[in-house]
């Protein structure tokens, strides 16, 4: 599923990712990946934020089919948690997304195959095509623009998990799993000026 900012702040998410990694999380490793894009495409998400659940299916598909080829299983399915980021480490504006994936495919008879080791340059260069791909169709993001994201080397896309996390290691995905459903702010950091209220 799907965690939302608006979800986080009201509460749902919590109960509903606690519910999950304590009892519904299959006993497969895990990891934690992170889809980031670059500075120059946050406005469109900024001014456009019905493009923000649209982006998460983008990455989710990419995940999919690169486990998919990864695997040679076409029609494996992941067990993926997925949450929407918009603030950065200085409560900016950054759009990114985290998610917790069940580190390989299930297959329709229940058996579970463990992706291999390797690089993640392919599902990158896969989320980049389909991200501008996907706001070239909306017609937000002009041809030159889009070819010029194309053309760079260094794309400002990344894409990144963690180490994998084993069945017995449940304090590591917990840990997991409530960083990626945090506030973009600790509440008991915050103090009230009584000058202005």
């Amino acid at each position: 599923f799907v965690i939302s900012a608006l979800e986080r702040q009201a509460g749902k998410s919590i109960k509903r990712l606690e519910l999950v990694v304590k009892r519904g999380v299959l006993p497969v490793p895990h990891r934690h990946y992170v889809f980031t894009i670059p500075k120059i495409l946050r406005p469109y998400f900024q001014y456009h934020r019905e493009l923000l659940k649209d982006l998460c299916a983008v990455a989710q598909k990419c995940l999919i089919d690169f486990m998919r080829t990864m695997l040679d299983i076409p029609d494996g399915f992941p067990g993926v948690i997925m949450a929407i980021h918009t603030f950065g480490d200085y409560a900016d504006f950054h759009p990114h997304l985290h998610a917790l994936v069940a580190d390989g495919l299930f297959t329709k008879t229940g058996m579970f195959y463990v992706l291999p080791e390797g690089s993640l340059n392919a599902l990158e260069e896969t989320f980049r095509n389909r991200v501008i791909a996907m706001l070239l169709k909306k017609e937000l993001l002009p041809a030159e623009r889009a070819r010029m994201l194309l053309s760079w080397v260094h794309s400002g896309f990344n894409v990144h998990h963690s180490r994998r996390i084993w069945p017995k290691d449940r304090t590591d995905l917990e840990a997991i799993a409530q960083y990626i459903i945090r506030n973009p702010f600790a509440e008991d950091k915050m103090t009230v000026d009584p000058s202005t209220g």
